[in-house]
């Protein structure tokens, strides 16, 4: 990997790592590439530490800086709801959730739906992403130093089991980012650095599998209803301006498709499967749409090869 490739992989990542502290960016346009995907505006907040968006089982939106996570509802009313110390939170079928507190606290947090919190697991490592198994398994990766792997956590205890040690490329290489739970019940994230660029990893046992690629670097993680995965990233221009880009991996072929870019970094993203809608936080404070309007020219899988793949 050269070296201007990492840099853009630590700048995507650590950008949703750490807050931000910058003067708010002047708007840039979007570009959308793919037909029968549309863009618009959502919603400009005064909140520059986001880290991760997330979206809870009625739909609506939840920007994650630690301490000041607010919700947002699909009407664009925005509102604080929990000072949880979580940079990446998941939520269960009830609107309750779990977050991940990174070096804040090196802690797991339990959130009720009210936003009230309090300390479910903490250690000396740097807890970094949580999600949900459709089982009720609570995935939590430490994304990089001591410690780091993938780890179930008893949501009771608060106990960690690990699961994968070491990062997701061959030999325990490379960091983690964001991760999501399959319609397909499987776990993917994010993550790269190591000996290969970025990539999309599934879990299969205990060991991960490349199942895509993502240019430049992919620090945040979505799926849609027809199982393709949504990648965001960004890299620094050659005038040392930073864009973003919004990639699709369409699983039963591995093919990468560029959706949408524009200027700024992305702090997150998160699809909502009840209204077909993606939604991408940049890092100057402003969630956009990505809406499918009609027919998306990207090859399918057929549900014979999907089920043939994840055998």
């Amino acid at each position: 990997m050269q070296r201007s490739e990492g840099y853009a992989i630590l700048a995507s990542v650590l950008l949703m790592l750490a807050p931000i502290s910058s003067a708010r960016a002047s708007h840039g346009s979007v570009t959308v590439h793919v037909p029968g995907y549309t863009y618009s505006p959502f919603v400009t907040t005064s909140v520059f530490g986001v880290a991760d968006l997330e979206l809870d089982p009625a739909g609506n939106l939840y920007l994650c800086e630690s301490g000041n996570i607010q919700r947002v509802t699909p009407e664009a009313a925005i509102s604080p709801w929990s000072t949880a110390t979580a940079s990446d939170i998941v939520f269960t079928s009830t609107g309750a959730a779990y977050g991940a507190g990174r070096a804040h606290c090196h802690c797991i947090v339990s959130i009720s739906s009210s936003g009230a919190h309090s300390p479910l697991h903490s250690d000396a490592f740097e807890w970094t992403y949580v999600t949900l198994g459709i089982d009720g398994t609570l995935y939590a990766s430490v994304w990089a130093g001591s410690g780091q792997g993938l780890y179930a956590i008893d949501r009771v205890t608060g106990t960690p089991t690990v699961l994968v040690n070491g990062g997701p490329e061959l030999g325990g290489s490379g960091i983690y980012s964001n991760m999501v739970v399959g319609v397909d019940g499987k776990l993917y994230t994010g993550g790269g650095g190591g000996t290969g660029g970025w990539a999309v990893f599934r879990l299969d046992g205990t060991q991960f599998t490349a199942v895509g690629t993502a240019p430049h670097s992919g620090g945040a993680l979505a799926q849609d209803n027809e199982g393709i995965l949504y990648v965001a990233g960004g890299f620094e221009g050659p005038t040392g301006s930073f864009f973003h880009e919004v990639w699709m991996i369409d699983l039963g072929t591995g093919l990468s498709t560029l959706l949408a870019s524009g200027p700024h970094l992305t702090t997150g993203i998160a699809y909502d499967r009840a209204r077909d809608r993606l939604y991408v936080g940049l890092s100057y404070g402003e969630v956009y749409i990505i809406t499918k309007t009609g027919a998306v020219p990207t090859r399918r899988a057929t549900w014979g090869e999907v089920k043939q793949q994840f055998r």
